[in-house]
């Protein structure tokens, strides 16, 4: 899978709504006056998760914030659990979709004391995420 954000503004965090998740391969304009778009690619998971990480960051899933993902690949109740670290109490926007949905969800994880949190994402859209922080 692929996705961009659509109509980014430099400083401003994208918008989740804006995101359309695309197949690949990618229909990549060669015109150098075509706008500049940021493209990310990412694999569609065992469980049909799609992991699209910190979109407000130019690197959106990088092993200094995530450093483990612990899947569960049932179709009907399987899900990922992600291990997130950084600051002590800082706040970290998560972003994933469903291959079943276009739209891109988020949640807001707060780390521990530790800087360490788990965030476990069910495939189950009436599930919602839970963030467990870690002292």
């Amino acid at each position: 899978m692929a996705w961009s954000e659509g109509g980014a503004t430099a400083g401003i965090a994208p918008d989740p709504s804006t995101i359309a998740l695309t197949q690949l391969p990618l229909a990549i304009s060669g015109d150098p006056a075509a706008a500049f778009t940021l493209w990310h690619v990412t694999p569609l998971l065992c469980n049909g998760l799609v992991l699209l990480g910190e979109i407000s960051k130019f690197v959106v899933v990088s092993p200094q914030r995530i450093t483990a993902v612990d899947l569960d690949c049932s179709s009907e109740t399987g899900g990922m659990v992600l291990a997130l670290i950084g600051a002590p109490h800082e706040a970290i926007e998560i972003a994933w979709a469903r291959h079943s949905h276009t739209a891109a969800q988020t949640v807001v994880c707060v780390l521990g004391a530790a800087g360490k949190a788990s965030l476990a994402i069910s495939v189950d859209i009436n599930v919602k995420p839970v963030c467990t922080y870690l002292y």
